[in-house]
């Protein structure tokens, strides 16, 4: 009976992935100890004459005001089996599938015969967000050596609510995390939209991160260039270093002292072969290394 009435009151896939100009959505955005307010607008929907639906969106951080963010995320297409279509970095693919059930997966990009990008319905599960019940779709993105795998090294996992759309996403290539506050859909308002904001820093005041740090390159994997961004609390001696997988040096991207901040550098490794390699970082008593793959 519980299933029934399950599929009876989420019965409409497009309600995970709301589309209308003027709908918002407001999140805290965090990647430690940075945090912010995010927000995300959709400024323009139109349907064709097949029925698929086209949407425009923006996003930007409040604290203090800065162009969009969600690199790649501002044009989609919702075709009337549900698929949502838009863009993965410079590739066009299907993001979500509305109508999927827990299990369902699809391979989202193939970079050759042993190498996929694939996006899992991990769950599917009932929860409540702003006092509504609803129930949560959560999509994780993958990268996998074999079509068939259901996981594999983790990108990022994107939960979409019944009603509200994109809720949480955790690691956001290149930026963090996001966790909904507040969203306007259809004109009816759900929590805070209220445009605090959370920042811990200002960009203008010369505040930095009270610790040291190092990210992810992105994209990864990558061809044939990469970007690497790392954070210093305090002027320090910095050494920045690729390897391969037998530790042989490759490269010196950074050897020298730095003052406190925030710092992107590109590492471009057209004169390599593809495979795994692994950037170190030391600064102070700081070590860190991770690893990154190279494919052509």
């Amino acid at each position: 009976m519980s299933v029934i009435n399950f599929a009876q009151l989420y019965n409409d896939p497009m309600k995970f992935f709301p589309a209308q100009t003027g709908d918002m959505w407001e999140y805290f955005y965090y990647d430690a100890p940075y945090s912010d307010t995010l927000q995300l607008f959709s400024v323009k929907d139109s349907v064709d004459e097949q029925g698929v639906i086209h949407l425009w969106q923006s996003s930007g951080f409040i604290n203090p005001p800065k162009p969009p963010v969600l690199a790649g995320s501002n044009y989609y297409k919702i075709d009337k089996e549900g698929n949502v279509e838009g863009y993965w970095e410079s590739y066009r693919g299907i993001l979500f599938k509305l109508k999927a059930v827990q299990g369902d997966k699809w391979i989202l990009k193939e970079y050759s015969a042993n190498a996929f990008e694939i996006i899992r319905v991990d769950s599917v599960f009932e929860s409540s967000l702003f006092g509504m019940n609803t129930v949560i779709k959560k999509y994780r993105r993958y990268f996998s050596d074999d079509s068939s795998a259901i996981t594999g090294l983790d990108r990022t996992a994107k939960f979409l609510a019944y009603n509200l759309g994109l809720v949480r996403v955790d690691g956001l290539e290149g930026l963090g995390s996001l966790f909904i506050k507040g969203a306007v859909i259809n004109s009816v308002i759900f929590g805070d939209t209220t445009r605090i904001i959370t920042s811990v820093f200002d960009d203008e005041t010369g505040d930095y991160l009270e610790e040291f740090n190092i990210s992810q390159n992105y994209p990864n994997p990558f061809n044939p260039s990469t970007k690497i961004t790392y954070n210093i609390p305090q002027r320090s001696n910095v050494s920045l270093r690729i390897y391969d997988v037998l530790g042989k040096e490759i490269a010196t991207l950074v050897n020298e002292q730095k003052e406190a901040g925030t710092y992107n550098i590109q590492f471009d490794a057209s004169k390599l072969s593809s495979g795994v390699y692994i950037y170190s970082i030391q600064a102070g008593d700081f070590l860190e290394s991770r690893k990154m793959i190279l494919m052509k």
